[in-house]
């Protein structure tokens, strides 16, 4: 019996391989070259091992042997691979205590769990077999007094946390004023107080946004002063209903474009306020988008800023945009390199740091940007994922054929917004209806319509973003830790970035399973001929009609000269 067991068991196995095969020979062609597989990084895993505690690592993975670290907004985008790269590429770290809250009716247990299934964590299931133990969480909420730890979890932290990271923050751009100063800037606050009672604190870091101060044009590592100090501002919002906040929005946040970057801002001086004395310091990378290199590329799992517009692009939901794309820059930073800086910048300012009785010693800042040393444009982007999108990895679920018009009259935008995208939606949406489906698109357009509304602050500006202390952070790394934990955006090639996102979007955002890819690309080739044979109808109807107002206009002028030389 058992040998019979193993012999089904292999065939088995073999019939899986010989589909596997059948399948990417579908997927993989002449025409098709390039594997998805391959090219996301699922091929790239290394082979497992337990990394003996005598094996001595990089300065970097050496400084956190045996630490312990703290980490709020561990369930978020940066903080996943925050956690990840810590536990696959540091092998003697201790431990880390991630802050988990209640959401949506689930459990602190049940997200913790739900996280760790994401395929993010593949790479790091195969390589470090034992990482489970190395991970667990605490019950809280960032906008808790105290962070809503319970005793025993702030005894624990107390005791045992060496390294604190601060990444929780709503980064929702209109987000009420009074949650996002609560979240974001009250919410540091209590981030403080618990850093405070740890005892052997290494280090403490602040993620906020290189857009902080973004009323200046030139964003030096600094703090730049406010109308306002964080102090008074809490106080308002603890004396203040919400709705009362709201009706005099413009005049809290005056200077800065939404609540979010003027929460953070305020942020930023309440840490330089309350633990300079601290080995303490802010990292503030610009818009942080999907992986470059690890754990896999082109990982994204949320959809916010310009993500909405490139996926708008691929569905071919989004056919214009109001504005010169050839002159539009982007500041756009992968983030899996934000976390390897960030986790650089962690020994190097607890070695740097000073003793606690320097209370005037200033807060180290590292503005991760790309623009001033690789910059790149809104037009370089949307060509890349166009092309990527038509030639290899059509969406399932793309309801047109992707296409872009760039309007450089912006006074065309509502006439055609609502000719190509409203009531185009509108239709759709009521065959949806007909056929019993959810009706979606009338809402993805106003949504787009908000982002546009949104992101037009930041695409119509130019902001030179000073990076000395993160290129400084670079030149002082070993050979091996720049190998490990590679930040350097100077070398990032865009070109394979943006292939990578756009297949990313498409497998880790949509869901939309690599197998399927056959399938869509057949279907783009029927949006295509599609796309065309509508042209041509609205081009020939147009073209007739234009020919009958000039034959009517002929006749008219021609009528009219014959009645006037009778009389």
């Amino acid at each position: 019996m058992k040998v019979a067991g193993i012999e089904k068991g292999e065939k088995t196995k073999d019939i899986e391989n010989r589909d596997n095969e059948v399948v990417l020979r579908r997927i993989i062609s002449p025409k098709y070259p390039i594997d998805p597989y391959e090219l996301l990084g699922f091929r790239n895993f290394k082979t497992p091992r337990i990394v003996p505690k005598e094996e001595v690592g990089t300065p970097v993975q050496e400084f956190f042997r045996d630490a312990t670290v703290f980490l709020t907004g561990g369930t978020g985008f940066l903080g996943q691979v925050l956690i990840e790269k810590l536990l696959r590429c540091c092998p003697h770290i201790n431990q880390i205590y991630v802050l988990v809250r209640v959401k949506r009716n689930k459990s602190p247990a049940d997200r913790f769990e739900t996280i760790l299934q994401d395929s993010l964590f593949d790479r790091l299931k195969y390589e470090v077999p034992n990482y489970r133990e190395k991970i667990s969480y605490v019950s809280g909420c960032i906008d808790q007094p105290l962070l809503g730890l319970s005793e025993e979890d702030r005894s624990k932290i107390s005791n045992d946390v060496n390294i604190i990271y601060h990444c929780a923050a709503t980064v929702n751009f209109n987000e009420m004023l009074a949650k996002a100063i609560k979240v974001n800037t009250m919410g540091t606050r209590e981030v403080i107080k618990v850093a405070r009672d740890v005892k052997s604190l290494k280090a403490l870091l602040y993620v906020s946004t290189a857009y902080s101060f973004c009323n200046h044009i030139d964003v030096g590592e600094k703090l730049y002063p406010m109308h306002i100090e964080p102090e008074a501002m809490i106080e308002l919002v603890e004396q203040k209903s919400a709705t009362e906040l709201e009706t005099e929005v413009a005049a809290y946040i005056k200077g800065w474009p939404n609540t979010y970057v003027f929460s953070k801002a305020l942020a930023e001086w309440l840490i330089l306020k309350e633990v300079s004395d601290l080995p303490v310091a802010i990292l503030r990378p610009s818009i942080v988008i999907c992986t470059w290199k690890e754990p896999l590329r082109g990982w994204i799992n949320i959809m916010y800023g310009p993500l909405g517009l490139f996926l708008g692009f691929g569905l071919g939901i989004l056919h214009i945009h109001d504005g010169d794309l050839r002159d539009e820059t982007v500041d756009m930073v992968p983030v899996d390199m934000v976390v390897n800086s960030l986790i650089c910048a962690t020994k190097e300012i607890a070695l740097n740091h000073k003793t606690k009785s320097n209370l005037n010693r200033a807060v180290p800042i590292y503005n991760y940007a790309n623009a001033s040393q690789n910059p790149i444009t809104w037009k370089y982007i949307s060509d890349i994922c166009m092309d990527e999108v038509v030639k290899h990895w059509g969406f399932s679920n793309a309801i047109w054929y992707p296409s872009l018009n760039n309007l450089t009259c912006r006074s065309l935008y509502p006439i055609l917004n609502l000719f190509l995208h409203r009531i185009p939606g509108l239709l759709i949406d009521f065959i949806f209806i007909l056929t019993k489906r959810e009706p979606i698109l009338t809402k993805v357009y106003r949504k787009l319509d908000q982002l546009r509304d949104i992101l037009r602050y930041f695409r119509v500006r130019k902001w030179l973003f000073k990076t000395d202390n993160v290129q400084s952070l670079w030149k002082n790394l070993s050979p091996e830790d720049k190998e490990i934990f590679y930040f350097d955006i100077k070398n990032v090639d865009w070109t394979e970035y943006f292939q990578c996102l756009v297949l990313g979007l498409r497998v880790f955002l949509m869901k939309d399973d690599i197998q399927t890819l056959p399938a869509a690309r057949k279907k783009v080739t029927r949006l295509y001929i599609i796309h065309q044979l509508t042209k041509f109808i609205f081009y020939s109807l147009l073209t007739l009609f234009g020919m009958y107002m000039l034959i009517r206009f002929i006749e008219y002028r021609v009528n009219d000269l014959i009645l006037h030389s009778k009389q």
